[in-house]
């Protein structure tokens, strides 16, 4: 494989630097919590504990942000800590938006428009792991916004709902971030798509490429 090739590839995947194999670093720990932090959502969502829910899907979107900075700080950057960065993200937001969904915080059009594009990303990143098609690809600028338009607009129908003298101007700033923050999204999906799909076809060249080759 050519010098040319190899930097073609790490502008696609996200596996150029690596300083520890360790399991347990602090950023994972940071990324896991995101997925526990979902448990007392349910029970607070249920009890109507609206600024306790505010606080606890604020830190999902900062812990998202966190994590990232602490490991390249502390130079902790992992294959696991990659793999299991976006992973929290999807199970920590998906079930985020499926408590808010359900307990009616959420609201339809958008709760369904959120939940339709978790189910293809995922069923797609599943059937496409199991194909063998590379799994770390490079987050793009369109996906970092989407997920901190979501981050920011989904607390603010919980606030919107609380009563709060606030309540008319959170609704207003939920929809304003959610609306461009779930046309993104979509759009973050359909370039992973591509970006995998170009990967998998310039592994598949170069191979072909070497099999032509006289030894």
């Amino acid at each position: 494989m050519s010098e040319t090739d190899n930097i073609e590839e790490s502008q696609l995947l996200d596996d150029d630097e690596h300083h520890t194999e360790s399991i347990w670093t602090v950023a994972n720990v940071v990324s896991f919590s995101r997925v526990l932090a979902v448990v007392p959502l349910v029970w607070l969502s249920v009890a109507g504990r609206h600024l306790w829910m505010t606080a606890i899907l604020a830190y999902i979107g900062v812990s998202d942000y966190l994590d990232g900075v602490i490991a390249r700080h502390l130079k902790h950057v992992s294959k696991l800590g990659k793999v299991l960065d976006p992973i929290c993200d999807r199970i920590a937001l998906g079930a985020a938006m499926i408590v808010l969904f359900v307990t009616g915080y959420l609201p339809p059009v958008l709760g369904y428009a959120l939940l339709l594009r978790e189910i293809l990303v995922s069923g797609g990143v599943i059937v496409l792991g199991a194909l063998g098609w590379p799994p770390l690809i490079k987050p793009t600028m369109s996906g970092k916004a989407a997920t901190l338009m979501l981050m920011f607009g989904i607390p603010m129908f919980v606030i919107a709902d609380s009563g709060l003298s606030t309540a008319g101007a959170s609704r207003i700033l939920a929809w304003g971030f959610s609306i461009p923050g779930a046309l993104l999204y979509y759009v973050a999906a359909l370039q992973y798509g591509k970006k995998a799909y170009d990967l998998r076809h310039m592994r598949r060249s170069k191979a072909m490429r070497m099999l032509e080759e006289p030894e």
